[in-house]
């Protein structure tokens, strides 16, 4: 178990670009096989010069926290895109039949795994299509409006951490782009500027 942990806490993150470890302690961690074997980079490692490096590490381990929190956010974002870009509308007219989906409270008691997953068949008319039109195109129209009124409304501050805000930031654009509304990065960075403190 000890060595599942260690390897666990030493392997980077494809979000981060960084091991545990070294955001906890802002520094690599030394391997046991690098104790136990002969090997330059510990061989030639004095007190003073490990002294030196640890002090360099506490200072810039902010700066490897925060370099790792904005590729996280950014992983996040080309996750969210790559899904986004593979769902496929679909357009139902009167006399389509469709499946529904069983859902926990909608399915039979008692019945296991062995249970139906989907409900129907059922068919699409006249009066259910014109009620399904008007209900999901007002749903997408005020999801539109409240996602870019977010985005509008946003404002940096000085009593929080700019990082945790510019990540505020990143998920109001990525709701705006999964809504289908195109944005250029340069856009997005000049109305960054602008909602800063200082402008």
């Amino acid at each position: 178990m000890p060595r599942i942990l260690c390897a666990n806490r030493t392997t980077p993150r494809i979000a981060t670009g960084q091991n545990p470890f070294s955001l906890v302690y802002g520094c690599e961690a030394v391997l046991t096989a690098e104790v136990t074997s002969p090997t330059t980079r510990y061989g030639l490692l004095t007190l003073e010069r490990n002294t030196e490096e640890l002090s360099h590490d506490l200072d810039t381990i902010e700066e490897r926290r925060d370099l790792s929190y904005i590729r996280m956010a950014t992983y996040q974002q080309t996750v969210a895109r790559n899904f986004t870009k593979n769902v496929k509308a679909k357009m139902f007219k009167v006399g389509d039949w469709f499946l529904r989906k069983v859902f926990q409270n909608t399915k039979e008691l008692n019945v296991g795994k062995m249970g139906e997953n989907w409900e129907g068949p059922y068919q699409i008319d006249k009066e259910m299509l014109v009620y399904l039109e008007k209900k999901f195109d007002a749903d997408d129209a005020g999801k539109k409006k409240y996602v870019i009124g977010n985005w509008l409304n946003f404002k940096l501050v000085d009593s929080k951490p700019i990082i945790d805000q510019v990540h505020v930031y990143e998920n109001y654009v990525a709701e705006i782009h999964a809504q289908g509304i195109k944005m250029c990065e340069i856009v997005q960075a000049n109305v960054l500027i602008e909602k800063s403190p200082d402008s």
